[in-house]
């Protein structure tokens, strides 16, 4: 298990260079100039960038035919499917703690208030930015299963854009019928746990029947 774990955070440590360059770019830039409209897509950015980029290793696997190689090896299935599942949370938590850590920094200095409840504020940001990332592995790793690693990277803009939108769509419904906004946030945060975790059953039923 443990290599695994290794393998799948040295992959995507490959292809995250570039985008820790960015995202610091763009952190100095939120703090220097404490603009809302770039606090927000720097959260939105950095959470689901870093969770999504683990997924990348998935490419990764078919072209380098590891995929075929690991299942050679003295592990478990289900222990190959978990490592993935663990590895794209590392990096989901992660991408929130760098999130997290450069808005308050920001908040602080230009002395906003962006951690009250509301639209557009810290909690409802990066509740929005956890589920839809939480969604997007819960899509992407049984789909890429069930059609084959080698679509991995459609099948990811699908789960993507249909992440976003059922997002949207699930926000609107629970804004209707829960008045209370730290209600409506936790239901969402919890709605899409159990969907990351029921994802990762499906996964790993499909994955129990693939032939290799």
């Amino acid at each position: 298990m443990k290599g695994l774990l290794l393998n799948e955070f040295y992959s995507a440590v490959g292809n995250i260079k570039l985008f820790l360059f960015i995202a610091l770019a763009a952190a100095l830039s939120l703090i220097i100039t404490g603009n809302p409209t770039a606090q927000e897509l720097f959260v939105y950015i950095t959470i689901t960038a870093l969770s999504v980029n683990a997924v990348v290793s998935f490419r990764k696997d078919a072209v380098s035919k590891w995929d075929k190689y690991e299942i050679t090896m003295p592990v478990h299935r289900k222990d190959i499917v978990r490592s993935k599942y663990i590895s794209y949370l590392f990096w989901l938590l992660f991408g929130t703690f760098l999130a997290l850590t450069v808005t308050i920094l920001a908040a602080i200095i230009h002395k906003t208030t962006t951690w009250l409840p509301g639209a557009g504020t810290l909690p409802s940001m990066f509740t929005l930015g956890i589920g839809i990332s939480l969604l997007t592995g819960a899509l992407f790793y049984p789909l890429s299963y069930l059609f084959g690693i080698e679509k991995s990277e459609t099948i990811l803009i699908i789960s993507i854009i249909t992440a976003i939108l059922l997002s949207i769509v699930t926000l609107n419904i629970l804004n209707h019928y829960l008045p209370s906004f730290p209600t409506r946030m936790t239901v969402f945060i919890l709605l899409y746990t159990a969907s990351f975790t029921l994802s990762y059953k499906i996964a790993l039923s499909l994955y129990l029947k693939k032939e290799f």
